[in-house]
């Protein structure tokens, strides 16, 4: 199936070429990346975690490294979120990822009719590159 869209949209670069052509490479590009040998789920490798409590009553988490080398290899892919505008207090704008409700701070610019905030370009808690959001949610442009 995946050498069968491959196909398709190799026939419709030859069409759209111009317009879409970079797309359609970025597409044909993503559905040819092979798994990385060296990558593995965050989550699957958090699922083999295990508490260790010592004599003293302390504690932590503690993973088997052969656990990790039997987990499979995954492929990469990008996060894509936006910031939810969640208002103002104290001179601060503050928003939160759709991907992971990690919360960021809006950094002002004057405009010369008053501030605007914008937000970075990723999440700084989850990595997911933020690609919109709300009217008081714009892109760091900086």
């Amino acid at each position: 199936m995946k050498e069968q869209t491959i196909s398709n949209l190799k026939k419709l670069k030859s069409f759209h070429n111009g317009s879409f052509g970079a797309d359609i490479d970025r597409a044909i590009q993503a559905l040819e990346q092979q798994p990385c040998e060296d990558c593995i789920s965050r989550a699957a490798v958090l699922d083999k975690k295990e508490l260790v409590e010592l004599e003293d009553g302390q504690s932590f988490y503690s993973i088997n490294p052969k656990d990790v080398e039997t987990l499979p290899s995954v492929t990469p892919q990008p996060k894509s979120g936006e910031w939810i505008d969640k208002g103002y207090d104290i001179g601060n704008c503050w928003a939160t990822c759709s991907e992971c409700d990690g919360y960021a701070r809006g950094y002002a610019k004057d405009t010369g009719w008053g501030h605007d905030y914008y937000f970075p370009k990723f999440c700084p808690h989850c990595g997911a590159r933020m690609n919109g959001g709300g009217e008081d949610a714009k892109q760091l442009t900086e």
